[in-house]
């Protein structure tokens, strides 16, 4: 479900000292959003959120139109000329990802090799201690 309202912000951030405006202005948005289309939780959009906080915390203009749009219990609201944003999601060629893959297993080989190496050297060392232990 989406509606485009006018929302009076006047009527609210009169109410509260000059610089709490903004933050008033911002929650008189998300009240009026839950109270209108009955939802549980108002999420607002960056750009208004910006519009909003533009001119500073202690001047916020009057009314501001904003289209909203309702998704299971969340409210949204936005700008009415904002653009919804689509998240692009990048895929990478199997190419790359085996690339990726091979360099992971080297990395680990390398690791199993250096941990062989530590391991005969304290070996080494312990019988060269137990051959001196023997000999004194």
């Amino acid at each position: 479900m989406e509606r485009i309202y006018t929302i009076p912000l006047r009527r609210e951030f009169s109410k509260v000292p000059r610089w709490k405006k903004a933050k008033k202005s911002i929650k008189t948005i998300k009240e009026f959003a839950i109270k209108h289309m009955k939802g549980k939780e108002a999420k607002i959009s960056n750009k208004l959120n910006e519009l909003i906080w533009s001119m500073g915390g202690k001047k916020v203009i009057p009314r501001v139109k904003v289209k909203m749009k309702k998704e299971e219990e969340i409210v949204y609201v936005k700008l009415p000329d904002e653009k919804e944003e689509v998240k692009k999601i990048k895929v990478k060629p199997k190419e790359k990802i085996k690339e990726k893959l091979k360099k992971e297993e080297t990395k680990k080989e390398a690791e199993k090799k250096e941990i062989k190496k530590e391991e005969t050297k304290e070996t080494r060392k312990e019988e060269v201690k137990e051959k001196n232990d023997k000999n004194e």
